[in-house]
């Protein structure tokens, strides 16, 4: 939903499951500085029903890169502005790291918002993936990491571990964050029962998004481009669909 002023400039984009009762809230909201500022300005109200939670939430953060809303001041530049980034070191391993992706030229292979959200995502992954938490920068020592004094880590900190062995794990989670470079279409609700959302990925980037009628599924999936608009991946939609993907079990996944 978007709100405009009476000069019809755009000053604030959300979104909700139920639209109706939290513009009610926007419109009685006096109580917060942003809301008492906010509801006198409001003019006009437009909405726009998108049936899936992963494209309203794509959508969302696309229309407010490109229109900027005076409300939506947190939200303007970056959603997230911390992200995980890797690079190879002078000795041949592979380290992952949380920036600011303001700080980074290179696209984040996930990102998170805040620095917080994002050491405890890498400590959680590190230990599954048995990653060692000074290669992650979690831990700062000259010597090995607290981990391989307990037999959690493999030495690749004192170069214990051959670069070749560590590289492998590492990469594979790295893989993994980029969907395993797959093609696939997900599959969701559309804005009715008639029709289906549809979210394009090609070798693990996003490529585009739209809706298909409900017996769109009698073509094969390499058919079905002509539904789909064609958008840029940036750091934040990859993190949305990741996101996505992790709490949501009603999608299907269609490879092709």
């Amino acid at each position: 939903y978007k709100f405009y002023n009476e000069f019809n400039k755009l000053i604030y984009i959300g979104r909700s499951k139920h639209i109706r009762i939290l513009i009610e809230q926007h419109l009685k909201n006096d109580r917060t500085k942003k809301g008492a500022q906010m509801q006198p300005e409001i003019s006009r109200i437009e909405y726009e029903l998108t049936g899936s939670e992963l494209i309203a939430a794509l959508r969302e953060s696309k229309l407010i890169k490109q229109n900027q809303p005076v409300y939506n001041r947190g939200l303007r530049k970056n959603k997230f502005p911390y992200g995980l980034f890797h690079y190879t070191d002078e000795i041949g391993y592979c380290r992952l790291f949380i920036g600011q992706t303001s700080k980074v030229s290179e696209l984040p292979l996930l990102s998170f918002s805040s620095k917080k959200d994002g050491k405890n995502y890498l400590e959680s992954v590190g230990e599954k993936q048995q990653l060692c938490k000074k290669l992650c920068d979690l831990h700062t020592t000259s010597s090995s990491c607290f981990e391989y004094s307990i037999k959690k880590c493999n030495g690749a900190c004192i170069r214990e571990e051959l670069p070749k062995e560590y590289n492998a794990r590492c990469l594979k989670f790295i893989n993994e964050l980029n969907f395993n470079n797959e093609t696939f279409y997900i599959v969701d609700k559309g804005r009715n029962r008639g029709e289906k959302s549809l979210v394009l990925l090609e070798k693990g980037i996003i490529k585009g998004s739209g809706y298909a009628p409900y017996h769109f599924n009698r073509k094969p999936a390499s058919k079905w481009d002509s539904f789909i608009e064609l958008c840029v991946e940036d750091g934040d939609s990859k993190s949305i669909v990741k996101l996505f993907l992790d709490k949501d079990e009603t999608h299907e996944i269609v490879h092709f």
